[in-house]
């Protein structure tokens, strides 16, 4: 009796494991594409730019951050256990739709999802800080203390995920990288940037 009690339980143990199994294997793979990046300089850069120029620069750090992004996802050294759009494809439907790259961030997800054909969207927004020395004088609150604060080329990638039914933020991280030059510029930077947003990527095999 016991023997015929423990061959059922395992039995039965089995049959659980294979119906996991077997959902996991049929269930498709959520897709998700990767926005371009929302990018802002905060304090004023002692390079004289026009706007034009300004915008233009910034319009190029945004597809270049996302194509980053893009490319530390499909790094044949890691396995995901989703799909990643390619950022090129996904800047060509935008376009085709008439949607301006630097608005793209304030869209509604959901949208874009259907749009996307995707599942998710992965959104970046890298702000810079340039060096700057601002003096903090006396408040209420503090009517004797003052401060400097010394801003020194530091920059901050927020990276969210966005549900594509219901458009609802899932997850995000603040990955923060101090340096005095552009993105593009630090090989070694970006390394270290891509290497702290993996480690914390929702969707990285184990």
């Amino acid at each position: 009796m016991h023997l015929a009690k423990s061959l059922l339980l395992t039995f039965t143990c089995l049959i659980a494991v294979l119906y996991t199994f077997a959902q996991q294997t049929t269930q498709p793979r959520k897709t998700i594409a990767i926005l371009p990046v929302k990018t802002g300089i905060y304090m004023p850069t002692r390079e004289a730019q026009t706007v034009a120029e300004r915008m233009q620069s910034e319009h190029e750090l945004s597809i270049y951050g996302q194509s980053l992004i893009y490319k530390a996802l499909v790094n044949e050294d890691i396995s995901l256990l989703v799909n990643v759009q390619h950022w090129e494809h996904t800047d060509s439907l935008l376009r085709k739709a008439g949607i301006e790259f630097r608005k793209v961030n304030f869209l509604d997800k959901q949208s874009l999802c259907q749009y996307l054909q995707v599942d998710e969207v992965v959104t970046g927004d890298l702000k810079t800080f340039s060096k700057s020395t601002i003096y903090v004088g006396p408040t209420l609150m503090s009517p004797i203390m003052s401060a400097y604060h010394y801003f020194d080329g530091k920059k901050v990638l927020t990276i969210g995920i966005h549900d594509g039914k219901t458009g609802d933020l899932i997850w995000i991280e603040d990955i923060h990288l101090k340096t005095n030059k552009l993105l593009r510029t630090e090989q070694g930077d970006e390394s270290r940037l891509m290497t702290k947003f993996l480690k914390a990527f929702p969707y990285l095999k184990s």
